[in-house]
């Protein structure tokens, strides 16, 4: 069985988690058990015109936002569950298969040196905006910055240890509620895909309100007038960011409720396990 997840050419947290995560949840030689020429689609907004080929696809709470969906193809998807409601909506599913991010399992699996917070506040941005401006207006304003490139464990070490996260990368909020450290969503932009962020907070019962903060793209330019324009912005973004640490808008799910969504994800991947892995 393959795994299919979305390969970036950076390396983003969000994408290169899959291949640990899966191994944790099945076993290190589950794709050597499954059935050859089936895929196990994993953790990601996944649901679109790519799966639509003559492969069997198995979607393992993967969740709809980019791209089209195709249905004449649906009779090769076996959709096991899905991120949010608004993704089984989309899919017309009943709304039992809307379960949540399979990513909130992963404070199942690791494990950390030490518990004890060092940051009082950090800042994950999405990979598209991830630079050293943002590094160097954090530091100014006492947050600790953490880059979606960097290696998975020292990310998770890193929202692990604050106190609270600031973040426009969805996963990074993700994995803050799952080790129960409150978050605060914040866009850069108007086009961010505020669909699968409403889609995954509504699986975890949370209302989806986001902050907006002043993109600081990481390219730079010679140009005098160009130069000017990244300072003034640097100067408004580390503003936004000393008044963001003061927002009363950061969120963490009901512990009820994440431990409810964990045992139905691990419901729904035992039974996987057992009657696609094993039997073949």
């Amino acid at each position: 069985m393959k795994l299919y997840y979305h390969k970036s050419p950076v390396n983003n947290f969000g994408d290169v988690l899959n291949p640990w995560f899966w191994n944790k949840i099945f076993g290190e030689q589950w794709q050597e058990k499954g059935p050859k020429n089936e895929i196990a689609v994993g953790i990601g907004t996944l649901i679109n015109e790519s799966l639509n080929s003559t492969n069997y696809y198995h979607i393992l709470g993967s969740g709809v936002g980019y791209g089209k969906i195709l249905p004449k193809n649906r009779d090769r998807w076996n959709i096991h569950c899905v991120r949010g409601p608004l993704s089984a909506k989309t899919l017309e599913l009943e709304p039992s298969f809307a379960i949540t991010d399979p990513a909130i399992l992963i404070s199942d699996y690791i494990q950390f040196k030490s518990n004890k917070k060092r940051f009082d506040f950090s800042f994950m941005p999405h990979v598209d905006i991830d630079s050293y401006k943002y590094q160097v207006i954090c530091e100014r304003v006492g947050i600790n910055y953490i880059s979606p490139r960097w290696d998975m464990y020292k990310i998770l070490a890193n929202i692990n240890q604050s106190e609270k996260l600031l973040c426009s990368a969805m996963h990074g909020a993700i994995l803050a509620d799952t080790l129960r450290v409150p978050w605060l969503p914040i866009i850069t932009a108007n086009d961010i895909l505020s669909f699968k962020w409403n889609d995954w907070c509504q699986s975890v019962n949370l209302e989806y309100r986001a902050e907006q903060l002043i993109p600081l793209w990481p390219k730079s330019n010679d140009d005098l007038i160009r130069k000017l324009k990244d300072s003034v912005k640097m100067f408004l973004a580390t503003q936004q960011l000393v008044k963001l640490k003061k927002s009363g808008g950061f969120l963490l799910s009901k512990t009820s409720v994440l431990e409810q969504k964990k045992e139905q994800l691990t419901c729904v991947f035992d039974k996987f396990k057992t009657e696609i892995l094993q039997n073949n």
